[in-house]
């Protein structure tokens, strides 16, 4: 099997926005979400977390499921 590489890039500015985005091999950097600071962070937060903690255990689950192929 061919290795691969996944980039995750979490970027952020204290009163201004939250960004997260991905890369998989060569391919194009997709936004996973944007969260633009509009007094409303704290109730988006929490929703915004669970996505991201999701995103990230698929990918774990699928990397193991594909590493666990002989």
């Amino acid at each position: 099997m061919a290795e691969h590489e996944i980039e995750i890039t979490l970027k952020w500015e204290n009163g201004v926005s939250f960004e997260a985005t991905t890369k998989v091999d060569t391919g194009e950097v997709l936004t996973l979400a944007r969260l633009d600071e509009n007094g409303e962070i704290a109730t988006l937060w929490p929703a915004l977390t669970d996505l991201i903690e999701r995103y990230i255990k698929s990918l774990m689950a699928r990397i193991g499921k594909e590493m666990a192929q002989p």
